[in-house]
């Protein structure tokens, strides 16, 4: 069994005003960096059997943790601090590789009886808080409406504000449900990511995880789409392809790239940067369509930019 452990310790301060605070201001983040160390936490232990991380795959940093859906998990053990939160953020990148075929959902991250984000056969997201005031499963999950696709990155972020839970993929609201009051349930269960040791009515997740983030308060809307967006780089580019006057598809794409441009793009250049910045290939645009071959980009976010034109944002897999 691949198994990490941690013991952590963790002091959070009154909550201040939403306005106040940012998005800098999680209570834990776990990178997922080759090991599972917590910016913000004191580590009282750590015990790892097997190795569950990578290099091949990744949203953020180096490394991303990999579920092989038998039995590996990645424990945070139980601390006050994760228990009567007036309010929460939960977020995480994901990349699913396999859905389940034998139970209702796939466990994929929280901390049982009193949050957690899951999928289900179709399959979709879901996301439950259980509070002082509303018992476990008395009220919700709330599901997205993003349908998921295997070996596809998502951006998932759930929060309970204290009068609402909220749902969002890829830095979009996509389900809401009011009336749901008071602090977060006390329980005795630890945080887990990839599993839930001991329950056999969800799947264990099969796939990647990547940057692990707790926040002590509700990121509004706006802070949501922030993060999000701060993935996408050093450069200052941020995402508009909805705007954009020129076409790239399949994207998410593997190995080649169909292009689509208007007549007055011909003899521009299309440039091809990373997210950290960096300019790494140029396109002389010859017609209306075209096909590039990608096969030789690494895994990852690019952003693709014509002189005056809004950003293609591209996800090479």
């Amino acid at each position: 069994m691949k198994t990490l452990l941690f013991s952590l310790t963790i002091f959070l301060g009154i909550s201040m005003a939403n306005a106040q605070q940012t998005i800098q201001d999680y209570s834990s983040r776990w990178r997922l960096e080759n090991d599972g160390t917590d910016d913000k936490a004191v580590q009282d232990g750590i015990s790892v059997s097997g190795q569950a991380f990578t290099a091949t795959e990744k949203m953020e940093g180096e490394y991303s943790a990999f579920f092989d859906g038998v039995d590996d998990y990645i424990q945070v053990d139980n601390n006050e601090a994760y228990n009567e939160m007036e309010s929460l953020t939960f977020s995480f990148w994901l990349k699913p590789l396999a859905f389940t075929t034998t139970t209702a959902m796939t466990f994929i991250a929280g901390k049982e009886q009193c949050f957690r984000i899951l999928m289900n056969k179709k399959p979709k997201f879901f996301w439950i808080v259980a509070t002082e005031d509303v018992p476990w499963y008395s009220k919700g999950p709330i599901g997205s409406t993003t349908i998921v696709e295997a070996s596809k990155w998502y951006f998932i972020t759930a929060s309970y504000d204290g009068d609402s839970i909220n749902l969002y993929v890829d830095g979009k609201l996509e389900s809401h449900m009011s009336d749901i009051t008071g602090p977060t349930v006390i329980t005795g269960h630890n945080i887990t990511f990839g599993g839930l040791p001991g329950d056999e009515s969800a799947t264990w997740f099969n796939g990647f995880l990547d940057d692990v983030r707790l926040y002590n308060f509700a990121l509004d809307t706006t802070q949501v789409k922030e993060l999000y967006n701060s993935y996408f780089g050093s450069t200052g580019i941020k995402p508009e392809s909805e705007n954009a006057a020129f076409r790239v598809f399949p994207n998410p794409a593997n190995h080649s790239l169909n292009m689509e441009f208007d007549n007055n793009h011909i003899g521009a250049e299309l440039e091809v940067f990373s997210i950290t910045g960096q300019l790494v290939d140029k396109i002389l645009i010859t017609g209306i369509q075209m096909k590039k071959d990608i096969s030789q980009y690494q895994t990852g976010f690019y952003f693709l930019k014509i002189k005056g034109e809004p950003v293609i944002k591209l996800l090479k897999q």
